[in-house]
């Protein structure tokens, strides 16, 4: 590995800060979450997860167009948050959703399949209840989600020094546009 590939490694998932000078995106997003999630400020946490989710789906895919968010997202889920039932996969992109977009807990997929979320604080990961063939109620263990996020971040960095390919992608995103300046 080059030591230039180190260094923009480095810079990207550097410790959670708020120094004068260059913060990554990600470092930023780390350090709000986790103070969102410290003080019980739930809501915006979870809200921070999912751009979090967003933002390495795009370094891990290599691909910084608008197109092909949901491919994204999902192969990023599919091989960091490891989900037991392929189902998880849909109701996290659906909550990505039904946050970033609805800016609630509820979300339509284009099968006009309709999820309503329940966030919750404990319990199994997630559980589903179908109401109806077209209305799903999804409750999600936010702290789960938080501790695979967590995971995610550190297995994604890892392979990102131990596999060649990963780190093709993460190198053709300009990482310069995910540097913000505090002063």
């Amino acid at each position: 590995m080059e030591e230039e590939d180190r260094k923009r490694i480095e810079i990207f998932f550097r410790e959670k800060t708020y120094n004068p000078g260059e913060n990554s995106s990600l470092a930023l997003l780390i350090n709000d979450i986790d103070r969102c999630f410290t003080s019980s400020i739930l809501y915006p946490g979870v809200i921070g997860i999912m751009t979090g989710i967003d933002l390495l789906a795009k370094f891990y895919d290599g691909k910084d167009s608008i197109k092909g968010v949901g491919q994204r997202f999902n192969n990023f889920l599919k091989d960091y948050f490891y989900l037991e039932e392929e189902e998880e996969k849909e109701y996290i992109y659906q909550l990505r959703n039904a946050m970033l977009h609805s800016f609630g807990l509820f979300s339509k997929d284009d099968k006009d399949i309709i999820y309503r979320f329940k966030l919750r604080q404990d319990g199994e990961f997630i559980s589903y209840c179908k109401r109806k063939e077209e209305e799903i109620d999804i409750f999600i263990n936010i702290w789960e989600l938080k501790e695979k996020f967590n995971q995610a971040i550190y297995f994604y960095k890892k392979d990102l020094y131990d596999k060649e390919e990963i780190l093709e992608r993460f190198n053709k995103i300009e990482i310069k546009r995910y540097l913000q300046t505090i002063k």
